[in-house]
């Protein structure tokens, strides 16, 4: 009632109040609440519009999320401590064995143990991967205006030297792209996108990657091409599934991760964006990726 009569009195709205509430009976819930002073028409006299929305299930969802994102923090804690350990001590043991033990190993055992160190290094960027994956909370994101291409730019800068072995093309818009977003983070999204179209490209063929973006009503578009194998059709609605693979290896020792392309998902939600596959493009993979104008752009 206080808060009611400050309302009326300063004749200013106070809007989206989240507060708890406790039925007559049932149990405690939640709600939004908007109180917006006003004179009434006729005498003139100040009055009170209140508008409240029970949000109840609304802050469950959000306690089961926050508690999904601590259990998965959680987890990375304990893989980041408990797996990566033993593993560096096998890529360690088995390149011992090669190298000090080389003249007394059979041809085979010594093929065995590359296997092993290879198979190590596997485990271990994947699990670097779901690390990075884990650890990009809501509340480690700020997003500030900031040029996308500069993002684009420090990820081709960190593909360079796969670019250059396999001859890649790439086409980068010429303008700039002010969005809302977290620098460092667009940059692991669109290395992802970059680092897939290279190691899924066709045999035989130079892969080109070809990003064109365009502005509608507030949001960039940017359009990630490659001219690769593609993905297949059944395929497309989990290839941003946590460790769902949508292409087929180059060869056995090149699956990936699994991770890449729900890290992208995962980066674009946070910053209030989205990234789709373009279900139409006959000749490659085509990503579509939407993120906030600049605000520094929208004034």
């Amino acid at each position: 009632h206080d808060d009611d009569l400050r309302v009326i009195e300063s004749g200013e709205a106070k809007l989206g109040i989240i507060e708890r509430y406790t039925p007559a009976s049932g149990e405690d819930g939640w709600v939004t609440t908007d109180k917006i002073p006003f004179a009434d028409p006729t005498t003139g006299e100040r009055r009170l519009l209140v508008v409240a929305t029970d949000i109840t299930e609304l802050k469950r969802h959000e306690a089961q999320l926050q508690l999904i994102n601590q259990n998965l923090e959680n987890f990375a804690s304990l893989a980041s401590h408990d797996l990566r350990a033993p593993l560096r001590h096998i890529m360690v043991y088995s390149e011992i064995i090669r190298s000090d033990f080389a003249d007394e190993l059979a041809a085979q055992a010594s093929e065995l143990l590359e296997q092993i160190g290879e198979s190590a290094e596997r485990m271990r960027r994947i699990i670097e991967t779901f690390l990075q994956f884990a650890r990009s909370s809501p509340t480690e994101v700020e997003l500030v205006d900031t040029d996308l291409t500069l993002a684009i730019k420090d990820a081709a800068a960190a593909v360079r030297m796969d670019m250059e072995k396999t001859g890649c093309r790439m086409i980068v818009p010429n303008g700039p792209i002010p969005v809302r977003g977290d620098r460092a983070l667009l940059t692991q999204l669109f290395q992802n996108l970059f680092e897939n179209a290279i190691r899924f490209a066709r045999p035989g063929e130079p892969p080109e990657i070809t990003i064109e973006a365009g502005n509608q009503a507030g949001f960039w578009t940017i359009a990630v091409q490659d001219n690769g194998v593609g993905v297949e059709t059944t395929k497309q609605d989990i290839i941003f599934d946590l460790f769902a693979r949508g292409k087929p290896a180059r060869t056995e020792g090149d699956s990936g991760s699994g991770i890449g392309l729900a890290l992208c998902r995962r980066i674009a939600v946070l910053h209030g964006g989205s990234i789709n596959i373009d279900p139409d493009t006959a000749n490659g993979s085509r990503f579509l990726l939407s993120l906030e104008e600049s605000r520094e752009a929208t004034t």
